[in-house]
């Protein structure tokens, strides 16, 4: 029904809030998604407090509604409150973050608009903001430098954006054999600065809001790396460097931008 409006991401955002705000986990799966939100038909422009009462109920997708789901909540997990840990989504925030909990609250409630005939154009048009046409800087919670490329302009737009999740930090860094080593100078933090715990910050080799992330449709362990703050924004420097120099706005594949690392990391010199 094209005259019908649906609001999955807010029906999504308003659940792990009902359930953050009882003291529950802010966690959702993909099989409650579909048997809690799709089958009690939420539309997502329901109040919170009727998330909070919602069941499961006996339902039997078909395939590709499962597929679309799943593709989904891996898009909406580029928002930068949200982690996706398969087959899980959480709502990475403080539940005593006031700041947080009302950006939540405020990216949760429906925005209405006219229907356009086309349906082409109605995806561009849900991609804008404003009249810039580029994804907007979300608020954050910890820190990380990373730049965004624009589509379609010769012109880069940089912003200072923070870490987006505490728990892709955790889970990174306990996967490493070497957590505290910097994998551009080789500088142990630990050891250089005794009285701090890690200082390492998680560098993304494709930048994290680069098309060709959300396209690929996958973020692993394998795209990032651990790197002292100095190196981090070097690493970034080189990148742009590198771009203008091929009169690029963005890589072109992952695997060249893991390349391209590679070669910012040869370049560096080291002093004893």
């Amino acid at each position: 029904n094209r005259g019908a409006q649906c609001f999955p991401v807010c029906a999504i955002l308003k659940l792990l809030l009902a359930r953050l705000r009882s003291g529950q986990k802010a966690v959702v799966s993909i099989d409650e998604i579909i048997h809690i939100l799709v089958a009690n038909q939420c539309t997502g422009e329901e109040p919170i407090e009727h998330y909070a009462r919602l069941l499961p109920r006996q339902y039997i997708p078909a395939e590709a509604e499962v597929r679309q789901v799943r593709e989904l909540v891996r898009f909406i997990s580029q928002i930068s409150v949200l982690k996706w840990v398969l087959p899980n989504l959480f709502l990475d925030i403080d539940a005593n973050d006031s700041a947080a909990v009302g950006y939540v609250e405020k990216l949760g409630q429906p925005e209405k608009h006219d229907r356009k005939a086309d349906e082409a154009r109605e995806l561009l048009e849900l991609g804008k903001t404003g009249d810039l046409g580029i994804v907007p800087l979300l608020p954050t919670l910890a820190g990380e430098a990373d730049v965004f490329f624009s589509e379609g302009k010769p012109k880069r737009v940089t912003h200072l954006r923070y870490e987006r999740s505490s728990k892709l930090r955790e889970l990174f860094f306990v996967s490493k054999r070497t957590p505290y080593l910097c994998d551009m100078c080789l500088l142990d933090v630990t050891r250089q600065y005794p009285w701090s715990t890690n200082l390492l910050e998680v560098h993304h080799l494709l930048p994290l809001a680069s098309p060709l992330r959300v396209e690929e449709r996958k973020t692993s362990l394998s795209d990032l790396v651990g790197i002292c703050p100095n190196c981090h924004k070097a690493t970034h420097l080189y990148y742009k460097g590198w771009l203008d120099s091929y009169n690029q706005e963005d890589f072109v594949s992952s695997k060249e931008a893991h390349d391209v690392y590679r070669l910012a990391k040869t370049s560096i010199v080291l002093h004893n």
